[in-house]
Parts: C-alpha cells; structure tokens; sequence
C-alpha cells in the first residue's frame, strides 16, 4: 500500500481533508502525520517481529577481535567466515563458564574462565559476542589474518515518504492497522483541537490487537545478547 493512500484514509477518518491539496488549513499537517506513521512502522516491526533484514559485510583485521555494529543495525542474527562456516552467537558468562572451541562441553567445566581469554588467537574466529552497551561486536578467537565476514542483521527501517510504498516485511493485510498508531499518537496531543483521550487510548489498544504489546527494553537486550546455543537466557 502507498504511504499516500494510508494518508488519505486518516485524513478521512479524522474528518481532516487537505483544502486545494495544502494542509495549511488542516488539523494535522502532513509532516506530522508521516511522523506518527513512522513511528507505527516501527512499533509494529518490533512487536510483531516483522523485522527488516539486510547482509552485511565486516572486514576483520589480524590482530582485532572488537568491531563497530554498522549503522542502524540493532540485532545480529547471524555471521559466516571466509570458508562459509557459521560463526556461533554466544554470551559471556556461557562462554566462560563452559565454551570450548565452538562447542559447549560440560565435561570442560570452567576451562575458559580467566582474565586473558581475548589473548587467544587463531586464523579465523569461530564465536562472537553482541555487547548492548555499546553495540558492539567481540570476536574469539582474535583473528590472526585478515578476512572477510559476512553478517545478517536486523536493522531500522529510514523514515518512509509520502510516495513510498509501505515495506512487504509488513503483510499487506496488516498494513491498514497502522493507521490505529497514527490516530492513537493524533488524538492523544494534548492542547490540540483534535485531542480526545478516549478515542487515543481505544486506537492504541486497537493496534496492540493486532501487533502486541510494546517490548520492554531488557527484552531487546537479551534478543541482541541471545546466542545460537542457548545458555541463560530466554528466546524472544
């Protein structure tokens, strides 16, 4: 569906047309409506794991384990080395207490627990760790080549245009229901001439039917830091 159609079905709904196609007479301005659709793409991305997915590539360096997530970029889903073989997403505290070369062995305890495990070395890294606070990625071992890493990710979706088609990520026939965040955001302005708490509230559970409720922040937390073998943490 065009973002310009999604447009003139909010316009109608709150019986706010466009007068000579300008809205400088109109409640909302179309900027305003496009910042509100906006944020519904993002919002039912994240709810509904319609997640945005795109491939990217890391150049890793000898001697460098640590690397910048590329912009926009908030989940690692998953990394192939140079020879194709899959790099395993793991935590810390996994790694430490029982990881050993790619494989958990609890036959090898703590094997790994020490301060110097970033030392070890070997041509190609065969785990890695998604760190939230910085959004960064650690590798292990540290490479001792160079070479070319392939990553897939999810990431954020640019702002959309009022020519843009909505993304496939979200199905067609959910498309429309964006349009109960708008209104939600719309009729929940408060000083406005449109405001109506009621008519927000009843919109934002409208859109909550159909793309979930909002994620708390720990819970984006532990997708990024969640490893291909699960270890302690839960899988959203």
């Amino acid at each position: 569906m065009l973002v310009s159609k999604i447009l003139e079905i909010i316009r109608i709904k709150t019986a706010d047309p466009l007068f000579d196609d300008s809205d400088e007479d109109s409640l909302f301005k179309t900027s305003e409506l496009l910042y509100y659709l906006n944020n519904a793409i993002r919002e039912a991305t994240t709810r509904a794991k319609m997640l945005f997915t795109s491939t990217y590539t890391i150049n890793a360096i000898a001697g460098i384990n640590q690397y910048d997530v590329p912009e926009g970029v908030y989940n690692v889903i998953q990394i192939l080395d140079e020879d194709k073989h899959e790099v395993l997403k793991i935590q810390e505290v996994d790694f430490k207490q029982r990881y050993y070369h790619g494989h958990y062995d609890d036959n090898f305890g703590s094997v790994l627990y020490r301060d110097d495990w970033r030392n070890d070395t070997n041509d190609l890294p065969y785990c890695f760790m998604q760190e939230s606070e910085n959004n960064q990625l650690v590798f292990y071992p540290t490479p001792d080549k160079d070479s070319i890493l392939t990553m897939r990710a999810n990431y954020i979706l640019e702002d959309v245009t009022e020519s843009d088609e909505i993304a496939v990520e979200i199905a067609e026939i959910h498309q429309r229901d964006l349009i109960y965040w708008v209104l939600y955001e719309a009729y929940g302005k408060q000083d406005a001439d449109a405001w109506d708490d009621q008519a927000s509230i009843k919109n934002l559970q409208l859109f909550e039917n159909t793309f979930g409720a909002k994620q708390s922040a720990i819970n984006y937390i532990d997708m990024q830091q969640y490893p291909n073998d699960p270890g302690s943490l839960r899988d959203y």
